[in-house]
């Protein structure tokens, strides 16, 4: 029997991965025909499993955040992955809950989910 998967991408992720570079989106694709493949994970392996996310709540519970940037100068185009010590990690997580404008309520609810998670 074959099973048939159509992946769709809700708007917001559509543009998050088209973000990416060629690359980085090959490498997602890879990892979802193989998840499709072969959706089972067992429960230790559940901890490992990178998530590329805008969820505030998400991120807070990972153990390493990483932060992905793209940046592009003219026709060439650069794709740069670093670690976020804390700090870094909170601000983060505050700007994605409170956008451009960072709100005092944001950087007390970023606290909130870091010690929660």
């Amino acid at each position: 029997m074959t099973i048939i998967y159509k992946i769709e991408f809700t708007e917001r992720a559509k543009k998050a991965f088209d973000k990416l570079d060629r690359a980085l989106q090959k490498q997602l694709a890879a990892k979802l025909v193989e998840r499709s493949r072969n959706p089972r994970v067992q429960p230790d392996k559940l901890r490992k499993l990178p998530i590329l996310t805008h969820s505030s709540q998400v991120a807070a519970r990972g153990g390493v955040h990483l932060l992905i940037a793209k940046a592009s100068t003219g026709t060439f185009t650069r794709t740069g992955v670093r670690p976020l010590d804390d700090a870094e990690r909170r601000e983060e997580i505050v700007g994605m809950l409170s956008g451009a404008e960072v709100a005092d309520e944001a950087r007390a609810q970023a606290g909130r989910l870091l010690e929660a998670a």
